[in-house]
């Protein structure tokens, strides 16, 4: 069974609260923090995008991790899929836009490029 992520009041949670993701905004790009149980597992700088594609809108994030970071397990989850999961909720949650197909990617110098493009 896949995770499902919902709002709730300290951010996005799935599994009863096991898992929750806190946003954090910055002026270049974001963190999502991910929490198991109460405890701070993991927090990445993420980077959307979105693109029209074959089949309509497209939306793919970027995580600014090394690509292996994605299998690393957390008991029967990687971080791989619950931030997947993860954006998929937080990509339906914007009424405004249309729905579309999310894409996961892994580039450990997004976050780099990023302030290198939009400057400090």
């Amino acid at each position: 069974m896949a995770v499902e992520f919902h709002e709730s009041g300290c951010g996005w949670s799935a599994e009863g609260g096991k898992y929750q993701i806190r946003y954090e905004g910055q002026r270049v790009g974001q963190r999502f923090t991910l929490l198991v149980d109460g405890m701070r597992e993991a927090s990445f700088y993420a980077s959307s995008e979105k693109r029209v594609g074959e089949h309509g809108q497209e939306y793919i994030w970027t995580l600014g991790v090394p690509p292996r970071t994605g299998d690393i397990a957390i008991g029967v989850e990687t971080y791989g899929s619950l931030y997947r999961a993860f954006f998929e909720a937080y990509q339906r949650s914007f009424k405004s836009l249309p729905d579309g197909p999310v894409t996961l990617t892994f580039d450990p110098d997004i976050e780099a490029r990023e302030w290198d493009r939009w400057g400090p």
